[in-house]
């Protein structure tokens, strides 16, 4: 009787470690499947993100390379209009020039038909080096190859020939790489500055800074010309609008661009960009 009891008792207590064992895997499957379909939601939640992230980087590319192309649109369309003034301005007057003294030569007076001769042929050099200085301040490839510094030289050198205004350009910092879009934007914000000083400003002095700062690069052009009132320019959509495209090219290279104008007392555009997006 004692060993019916005791067995009984064994068995019961089996069947209970049984159940016990069974429960526990059962637990443990859940949670190995649980633990799956968690990591599975994570994979795919990542990656429906990653998609995205990329979406929205190929969208802000798009979105930029389309602003740029409009920005170039409008620069080629104001370096056409600047090209034909240049050439009819300086160019075509020298070409003029030597051609009336050309067209004046007499055989009979050498002395006077030499220097006739003589004055034409400095004329033509004079109109060959204007349209090679317009050439090389116009090429994008030139800014890209000879850097910023030397197309803001060259373009300085280049107005001083043929205006009066004192142009003075101070260099603070050691000169480090930036980017050559980014160059050609800022070297385009420079043309359009000195543009808006000749046409508009009435000044005689244009001083340019150029500041390599470690964490940001500050570039400035200043005159001091008339000025003018900066809230009736912003407001009036068909007054200054060299002034909106300075902002709007400046805006491309994620740098901001501050003018600062009061009557009678001049102007200063200040482009200053960031360290990183130069780095990029």
């Amino acid at each position: 009787m004692y060993f019916i009891k005791r067995f009984f008792y064994k068995s019961i207590i089996m069947q209970d470690q049984s159940t016990n064992i069974i429960v526990v895997v059962i637990i443990s499957m859940l949670l190995m499947l649980i633990l799956v379909a968690f990591i599975i939601f994570i994979f795919f939640h990542y990656q429906k993100r990653y998609i995205l992230y990329y979406n929205n980087i190929a969208q802000l590319k798009l979105e930029y390379e389309k602003n740029l192309l409009t920005a170039q649109l409008e620069i080629q369309e104001n370096t056409l209009l600047n090209i034909s003034q240049e050439i009819h301005d300086n160019i075509g007057l020298s070409l003029t020039l030597a051609k009336l003294n050309l067209n004046s030569v007499e055989i009979d007076d050498k002395n006077r038909s030499m220097s006739l001769v003589s004055c034409s042929g400095d004329l033509i050099t004079k109109a060959i080096n204007d349209l090679s200085d317009l050439s090389k301040s116009f090429n994008a490839e030139v800014i890209m190859n000879q850097g910023f510094l030397y197309s803001i030289e060259h373009e300085i050198c280049r107005i001083k020939k043929h205006l009066t205004h004192k142009i003075e350009c101070d260099i603070i910092g050691e000169p480090y790489h930036i980017d050559s879009k980014i160059e050609i934007l800022l070297f385009r914000i420079f043309q359009e500055s000195l543009n808006n000083i000749i046409k508009h400003a009435s000044a005689t002095a244009i001083s340019i800074i150029i500041d390599y700062k470690i964490d940001e690069f500050i570039f400035a052009v200043s005159d001091n010309g008339r000025g003018f009132d900066i809230e009736d320019v912003l407001i009036n959509k068909k007054s200054r609008a060299g002034l909106k495209n300075i902002k709007k090219r400046a805006a491309l290279i994620q740098a901001t661009a501050q003018i600062a104008s009061k009557e009678n007392l001049g102007t200063t555009i200040t482009i200053t960009i960031p360290l990183n997006p130069l780095r990029q």
